[in-house]
């Protein structure tokens, strides 16, 4: 399997002339993620704080 993929890369490359690689990099974060299900009167769940992580 590994080898066809190369072939692939290979070929795509030969036909395109051109190969490239898209890398994104940043920082994710959440501030305000409060919920209640369903609406006004249902259980109130702070994706902030209930899933806080553990470091």
């Amino acid at each position: 399997m590994k080898i066809f993929t190369i072939v692939i890369i290979l070929i795509t490359n030969i036909v395109f002339g051109q190969f490239a690689i898209d890398v994104e990099t940043g920082i994710a974060g959440t501030t305000y993620n409060d919920i209640r299900i369903p609406g006004d009167t249902g259980t109130s769940l702070s994706l902030v704080d209930d899933l806080k992580d553990r470091i």
